[in-house]
């Protein structure tokens, strides 16, 4: 069964070198082809709204079959809790 980490970046711009990305590519680096990381861009990062980032993630969950971990860096984790 595939393993899944489903990434929820930090607020603000997500280009390279800013914000979660180089998090994001370290996950998937460290991870290996055992895990499939998932790094969606969320709606609106630089004004974050948590009503539209939860539909994302809902989004990004119904589409997963299998075992999933959730991480969450800055707002990113602020807002996985409040889904939780």
């Amino acid at each position: 069964m595939k393993k899944y980490v489903l990434f929820i970046h930090s607020a603000g711009a997500q280009v390279l070198h800013q914000g979660s990305s180089e998090l994001a590519a370290y996950l998937k680096d460290a991870l290996g082809y055992e895990y499939d990381v998932l790094n969606p861009k969320m709606p609106e990062p630089e004004n974050p709204e948590y009503t539209l980032w939860k539909v994302q993630i809902e989004k990004e969950l119904s589409a997963l079959d299998g075992e999933v971990m959730l991480i969450g860096h800055s707002l990113g984790g602020s807002v996985l809790l409040k889904y939780l």
